[in-house]
């Protein structure tokens, strides 16, 4: 009937749960993602499933995407606490295509009135902002449309087309491109009418717009003159 009793002492170390956040996580490529740290952890590797990693606390990872579709990455963390013990945890972004603005223009210079045939080659946008440069806009998803420029100034204008591309997502994109309008010219004279013959007239250039050469004079009797 003999008896002895024995005691020992078992340490279990707190099971980690190493839950992370990703703020945002979601947005337009490229994507600026932030990841606080976590409490209780020491060590850190971070797989971002992009192909890139990190180490440390809070580190700030940029997602692109390429493609025309959203994009999911999943995120791991492998984390240490003070005791030795690991946990494994994920968390998803989602990464939202950008649209392609493009558009290409018949000509993009010449004389007043200007007619330019704008056509839209943008890829995955819903809608389209247009800015024309000479305080006209249009919203137009037309794959070609005319644009008609006008100058009535003495110089050459030079205006800006610029077309903002925007997806269900709010994602944008921006091109832009030049179009150079010559200025307006008005031929016009003023002259004696009537006289004796051999009748010698004197005409009085009153052109607007003109420049200083380039002028063809047809008297209408066969004579003519380039001053």
């Amino acid at each position: 009937g003999c008896t002895d009793t024995t005691v020992g002492t078992i340490t279990i170390y707190p099971e980690p749960n190493f839950n992370f956040t990703a703020a945002p996580d979601s947005g337009c490529s490229p994507l600026s993602v932030r990841f606080p740290s976590v409490v209780g952890a020491v060590n850190y590797q971070w797989d971002f499933g992009d192909g890139g990693s990190a180490s440390g606390p809070t580190p700030t990872h940029t997602f692109i995407n390429n493609t025309t579709n959203n994009r999911i990455d999943t995120v791991r963390l492998i984390a240490r606490n003070s005791f030795g013990c690991f946990d494994t945890s994920y968390a998803n972004v989602l990464i939202f295509p950008n649209p392609t603005s493009l558009f290409t223009l018949d000509t993009n210079r010449g004389c007043q009135p200007l007619p330019i045939n704008i056509t839209n080659n943008s890829i995955g946008a819903t809608s389209f902002s247009w800015d024309f440069g000479d305080s006209t806009f249009s919203d137009t998803s037309d794959a070609t449309f005319i644009k008609t420029y006008t100058n009535n100034s003495a110089f050459s204008r030079t205006n800006t087309i610029r077309l903002i591309t925007e997806t269900d997502n709010g994602c944008r994109d921006t091109s832009s491109r030049s179009v150079e309008v010559y200025p307006f010219i008005d031929a016009r004279f003023t002259s004696d009418t009537i006289g004796c013959s051999p009748l010698r007239i004197r005409f009085t250039n009153t052109s607007v717009g003109a420049p200083t050469s380039g002028y063809f004079w047809d008297f209408g009797d066969t004579q003519s003159s380039v001053d």
